[in-house]
């Protein structure tokens, strides 16, 4: 999470509005605040898809990296703050709470209907339909390494796949207790 953290060699290019201090004040108008909250939902969503960061833990994001703190200008959120924005991502479709004190969140990328679209079309692709897949093989294999779901938490993934059977497109299957997935 340091701001050294790079993809590529590349490190994350934040928003000119990052170096903007009342950007990290949350404004009393509530459409200058419906504003603001977009814009952290929208860079929350980037900087977690960039680094591939399917969970947060509040209190260490809090803390460190350089997500919800910009030390080149001395601002950071609050806790109560960074909760409140999870909630905004929630109410998107971005985000879950893993648990009862709302201390860690997963962070959905995409909504479930656009991952499962996007999955359709890999299937699609790679002519898939009626062929059997592990879940693991999916999300972690070297074939996809540069699909978009690759390293998407498999707890989304299962959620994604359920989009695909409500749709007809797929059937969900455990063997061993793993999770796998016929597409149709």
């Amino acid at each position: 999470m340091s701001s050294a953290m790079e993809v590529d060699g590349q490190p994350f290019e934040f928003p000119p509005i990052y170096n903007f201090p009342p950007f990290f004040t949350f404004q009393i108008s509530l459409s200058t605040r419906q504003k603001q909250e977009e814009m952290w939902r929208e860079l929350i969503i980037s900087y977690t898809r960039f680094y591939k960061i399917n969970e947060i833990n509040l209190s260490k994001f809090a803390n460190e990296g350089d997500l919800f703190q910009n030390k080149s200008i001395n601002r950071k959120l609050t806790y109560a703050q960074i909760q409140s924005l999870i909630e905004v991502l929630i109410a998107s479709g971005n985000a879950e709470w893993i648990d009862a004190a709302h201390s860690r969140a997963r962070i959905i990328w995409r909504t479930l209907n656009e991952w499962a679209d996007i999955v359709w079309q890999y299937v699609e692709r790679r002519h898939f339909q009626g062929v059997i897949c592990t879940v693991y093989e999916l999300i972690h294999g070297d074939s996809n390494e540069d699909e978009e779901f690759y390293g998407v938490d498999e707890d989304v993934f299962l959620k994604i796949l359920q989009v695909l059977e409500a749709r007809g497109k797929a059937a969900i299957f455990y063997e061993g207790g793993k999770p796998g997935v016929k597409f149709s």
